[in-house]
This record gives C-alpha cells, sequence and structure tokens, in this order.
C-alpha cells in the first residue's frame, strides 16, 4: 500500500507543473503556427486544384485538335 504522504507530494508535484505550463506560451505559440499551417495547405489545395481545372481543359483541346485532324 502507498503511504498517505506520497500521494500529497505527488499532488503538489502535479499542481506545481499545472501552475508551470499555465504560466507558459509554448502551447498558444503551437497553436498559432498550426492555424497557419492550416492556411498554407488551404490555399495550396485551392492552386492544385484550379491548375488541373486548367491542365484538363488544355489536354480536352489538344485531344479535340487531333481528332480534328
Amino acid at each position: 500500500m502507498s503511504h498517505p504522504r506520497r500521494i500529497v507530494i505527488r499532488g503538489f508535484l502535479m499542481i506545481g507543473m499545472l501552475k508551470k505550463l499555465s504560466g507558459s506560451d509554448k502551447g498558444a505559440t503551437a497553436v498559432e503556427y498550426g492555424l497557419i499551417c492550416a492556411l498554407i495547405v488551404l490555399a495550396a489545395i485551392g492552386a492544385i486544384t484550379s491548375l488541373g481545372t486548367k491542365t484538363l481543359a488544355m489536354w480536352s483541346n489538344v485531344s479535340n485538335a487531333v481528332e480534328d485532324n
């Protein structure tokens, strides 16, 4: 069985860790970087989709030109 004093000590250690984390800005910075990354990914998806549509139209024109000749 564990000694009651150890439980209290662990409790104090946990409270100390939580106080340290609450004063830290690392979590907020990570969230900001995550949002920036998400915006970059969305912009890339939009650009790739647009490029794909234009490429499909170009190859359709090539196909129609080859069929006509």
